[in-house]
């Protein structure tokens, strides 16, 4: 239950997305009118209802990516209204789909069981290694913005220099949960489930920078 509280209260709905959600109710013909009257209201209700589950869905898969867990057996292919969210079976492929490469990370600090390749909206991408107690989210995009999705007001913030580029390291204690940088007019993020220290973080990163 604390960690349902904890999600719900980084939840962060939008005007944009708002207003998706009306438009949906009102081209899906759940919500007529009869004058000033609102007329179907269980079923308006129910619709609203599902809004609402979605909204929980897309922030847990976009917005709190530490909050991710290995089990994504029959994991459905969410569609965000307006924004296509695609998953596809390899770097390949996710490289067709935002028209960028995104790389593989060549070094983790465990076992990989499973990866996922996920296209938000055709233009950011996102890997996630999966291991038995350890996961890695691995995002790009074009620009130079913080997509990272977490909102964690994080103890310690480090900066270190790999390559030329700066990186910022959060984290609490001896661990750390997220890196972001920009590079050659991409942003970077890698989120990391329970914590890795700053020796393996940063060989993480310099797998991907030094390709």
């Amino acid at each position: 239950m604390k960690q349902y509280d904890e999600i719900m209260s980084k939840i962060v709905v939008t005007e944009e997305m708002k207003m998706r959600i009306l438009k949906n109710i009102q081209e899906s013909g759940v919500m007529t009118k009869s004058g000033n009257k609102a007329v179907r209201y269980h079923a308006v209700k129910k619709y609203l209802s599902v809004a609402a589950c979605f909204v929980f869905l897309l922030a847990g898969v976009i917005a709190i990516p530490r909050f991710l867990t290995p089990d994504h057996d029959n994991q459905p292919n969410i569609m965000a209204p307006g924004s296509d969210i695609i998953t596809v079976s390899s770097s390949e492929e996710l490289a067709e789909t935002v028209g960028f490469e995104v790389e593989e990370i060549a070094k983790l600090p465990f076992e990989v069981e499973e990866t996922i390749y996920t296209s938000y909206g055709g233009d950011l991408g996102e890997i996630v290694y999966i291991g038995e107690d350890q996961s890695v989210i691995f995002r790009k995009s074009i620009g130079d913005g913080d997509h990272s999705g977490d909102y964690t007001e994080y103890d310690k913030v480090i900066n270190d220099r790999i390559a030329g580029n700066e990186i910022e390291l959060r984290g609490n204690g001896k661990l750390f949960y997220l890196a972001v940088w920009n590079m050659n007019g991409f942003s970077y993020s890698i989120g990391v489930r329970n914590g890795i220290d700053e020796t393996a973080f940063t060989d993480i990163i310099d797998s991907i920078i030094s390709k």
